[in-house]
């Protein structure tokens, strides 16, 4: 891929399927290219709650550094509601969770290997969207949860389609 970007996670347990829909329309409103992982139902880590989450990772194609991007995403986080001065944040429920998981520079592909969240709700779903990207190699990968789509002015996000198609996810 001759792309750069950034991988990032995207997640929400409050509202998610409301919730992670304007999650995407923000990050399309700031970003020109856009691609986004299968999106998938997680159960809570680390975290004391029954509310599920949805999650999945986003490949933004900048060249933003990673105090501007993060910069950015914690606009979006507090414009959804989310305090960045709350000690509490990481362990209560949230309607917006934007992590950066990694940075990948064109040709560098050893990095993004390198770079594989550990994380089991968001493995998975990187790894897939790495895969799209041609970033990884094709591996079999177990998701976290049945996945979801979003449906945003006509295009569908986060699909799930079949292999034979050569496509996982559309580019915005």
């Amino acid at each position: 891929m001759n792309k750069e970007g950034w991988f990032v996670s995207i997640g929400s347990n409050i509202d998610p399927e409301v919730n992670v829909v304007r999650i995407v329309e923000k990050l399309i409103g700031i970003f020109d290219k856009l691609h986004i992982s299968p999106l998938a139902f997680t159960q809570p880590v680390n975290i004391d709650t029954e509310k599920v989450f949805i999650n999945g990772v986003v490949f933004i194609e900048s060249d933003e550094d990673a105090a501007s991007l993060k910069s950015s995403l914690q606009g979006i986080e507090v414009a959804m509601g989310r305090p960045l001065d709350d000690a509490q944040r990481k362990i209560k429920d949230r309607s917006v969770d934007l992590d950066i998981l990694c940075r990948y520079e064109a040709g560098d592909e050893a990095r993004v290997v390198e770079q594989i969240p550990r994380e089991s709700y968001i493995r998975p779903l990187f790894i897939l969207l790495a895969m799209k990207l041609n970033l990884l190699k094709t591996c079999r990968v177990k998701l976290c949860g049945p996945t979801v789509t979003l449906l945003i002015d006509g295009s569908l996000f986060g699909k799930l389609l079949p292999p034979s198609t050569g496509t996982v996810t559309p580019v915005v």
